[in-house]
């Protein structure tokens, strides 16, 4: 699927956002609520399910179900593929990390067994798991998620994209918020049974089908430059809005997770739709495509690094007040090597090989 430049740059932005929260950082770069990020990738992963299946399956669609069952493996494999030279550098590096600073003993045996469901995806399943990565759960709830929504956006696309999708998102989001009084339960399990992560992927992913659709409706309006000004204008302040919520956030205002949700539905409906002035400047910018690449490496690659400032400072025999720094420093250095790994894993010829073996 062909990047979109301003898409790619506020995938950015977003995982800088993630790296401040986790990071703790405190007074003007406080981001205690950047773990609203989760929320944007799983809207954009249903937006991109929906484009994906919407030529083919929008109207009534009579495809055999065995080929939807394949068709969703099929897509669900790809999408697996596409981060796991992510992932496994990412964890190797960490646990190369660990060892060095003491808190993995590299003879454990059951420890490196958690490790092995990391690969697997198994925490949101209610598995052990090393999450090395620090994401894991987010990975394991965004692929369950995928399963379970995707062969119904290839059968009822129409049906679940437009009536489905926004109903069922704002009652689970509803649920979460009146329960835990936030969105900020990765792994939590409501009635002891429905793990939270799993909720987040399915209400957001479904609620991206649902942006989708509506950003397709917009982009084929005729809007006068005016309007086009003024969706533009909107656009920017949904982002700014975002972003205050996040480094504004206590567990005073945590209750209204829902309206940084709502702004991001209305943010990228606009950045989907290709009618603002922002997206026609970025729409092929390199630097911007760029920047969304790194994207992906450095949500696997910061965890370890900016979870461990005072360990990591004392193995760099660190001695300063800068301890937070220079751990983002050493995350964002990190990730670049890890982005640079994996685009190589992924342009050999047995890679791309197995990748088109799953597509057909």
């Amino acid at each position: 699927m062909k990047r979109a430049g301003n898409i790619e740059f506020l995938r950015f932005v977003f995982a800088i956002a993630i790296v401040a929260h986790h990071a703790m950082l405190e007074g003007y770069m406080a981001m205690w609520g950047g773990f609203l990020s989760v929320e944007f990738f799983y809207i954009l992963t249903g937006a991109f399910i929906a484009k994906s299946c919407k030529k083919e399956c929008e109207h009534e669609y009579t495809e055999d179900i065995h080929s939807t069952v394949k068709k969703t493996y099929s897509y669900l494999y790809k999408r697996i593929l596409a981060i796991f030279p992510e992932l496994i550098i990412s964890t190797f590096i960490g646990l190369l990390f660990f060892v060095l600073i003491g808190v993995v003993d590299i003879h454990s045996y059951n420890y490196f067994r958690h490790v092995l469901n990391d690969f697997l995806f198994l925490q949101s399943f209610g598995m052990p798991v090393a999450s090395v990565s620090g994401i894991v759960w987010y990975l394991s709830s965004m692929f369950i998620g995928i399963s379970i929504i995707y062969p119904f956006v290839r059968r009822h696309y129409t049906e679940y994209c437009k009536l489905i999708a926004p109903i069922l998102s704002m009652l689970i989001l509803g649920i979460l918020i009146h329960t835990y009084g936030t969105l900020n339960v990765p792994a939590e399990y409501l009635f002891g049974i429905i793990n939270t992560g799993n909720l987040r992927s399915i209400a957001f992913i479904s609620l991206g089908c649902f942006v989708y659709e509506q950003a397709v409706s917009l982009n084929e309006k005729k809007l006068s430059k005016k309007k086009v000004i003024v969706f533009t204008l909107l656009e920017i302040v949904c982002y700014v809005l975002i972003l205050l919520h996040m480094h504004l956030y206590t567990s005073d205002n945590s209750i209204f997770d829902e309206q940084a949700v709502i702004l991001m539905v209305i943010g990228l409906t606009i950045s989907l739709s290709d009618i603002s002035i922002i997206g026609s400047l970025l729409k092929e910018n390199r630097i911007a495509i760029w920047l969304g690449k790194y994207s992906g490496a450095l949500f696997f690659g910061h965890f370890v690094w900016v979870q461990h400032p005072k360990e990591l400072a004392t193995l760099l025999k660190y001695t300063g007040n800068n301890q937070k720094i220079i751990s983002i420093v050493v995350a964002f250095g990190v990730s670049f090597i890890l982005m640079m790994l994996s685009l190589w894993i992924k342009s050999c010829s047995v890679y791309k090989n197995l990748i088109m073996k799953i597509s057909t």
